[in-house]
This record gives C-alpha cells, structure tokens and sequence, in this order.
C-alpha cells in the first residue's frame, strides 16, 4: 500500500491560490491519511472515516466547482466528471464494507492515495495555472 501524504508535507508549491478551497485540501489530504492507516492497521474505523471522507468531499467539490464556475474554467465538465467518478468510488466501498463481499482494502487505501495525489497535485494545478494566467 502507498505511504500517506499529508498536503502539508507538500509545501505552498501546490495551493491554488484561494484559501477556502487550499484549507479544504489539506483537510481531504489528512482524512485520506487517516484512511490509509485505518486501512493499514484494518481499524473497524474504515467505515466512519470513509462516511466522514464522502461528506466532505461533497462538500468540497461543491465549493471548488462553484469557483471554477466564477472564474469560467474551461475545463469544469471534466472536473466535475472527476469529481463524480470519485464519488462512485467512494459508494463501491461504502457498499462493500456493508456487504457480504469483503472490499480489497489495499486498493481501497492506494485508490484514496492515487486519487488525492492525481487530483489535487496535477488537475488542481491547472486550475491554478488558469488562475495565473487571469491576473
């Protein structure tokens, strides 16, 4: 399974540049991190961190389309898309826990990992980029 990375451990060089949304990331960097090692250490807590992660991701995505609707990024759709594929995700485990199937709880911890790394670290910071550009 991939190590945990928390955003603070990344340094400034991966804000986007609004405080709302760069608090938001650090908070969806530390609740993937909590996962992982619940995951890690097969904690009955993977349900209620996973509860916990899907709320807020909602949350989050919200606010972040909603800024990328404001500053009319051409890529939103796509975004969006991603952001929705993650959400299925997250259900599919929110299911298999619950279910009779066990879940792969390594690629669950690597899939939650992955995501955050790939998101956050690559098309967040084109969002960030579109945001240099506009000023």
């Amino acid at each position: 399974m991939l190590p945990p990375m928390a955003l603070t451990k990344l340094g400034t060089g991966y804000s986007l540049g609004d405080q709302e949304i760069d608090e938001q990331h650090h908070e969806l960097f530390e609740m993937t991190d909590r996962i992982s090692a619940a995951v890690a250490s097969r904690s009955l807590n993977v349900a209620e961190e996973l509860a916990a992660l899907m709320l807020y991701a909602s949350e989050h995505f919200y606010s972040e389309e909603a800024l990328m609707a404001r500053i009319a990024y051409p890529d939103l759709l796509t975004h969006r898309m991603a952001h929705r594929a993650f959400t299925r995700q997250l259900m599919r485990f929110t299911d298999q826990i619950h279910g009779a199937c066990p879940p792969d709880w390594n690629f669950f911890g690597d899939f939650a990992i992955t995501w955050m790394r790939t998101h956050v670290l690559t098309g967040n910071m084109d969002i960030r980029r579109y945001l240099l550009e506009m000023r």
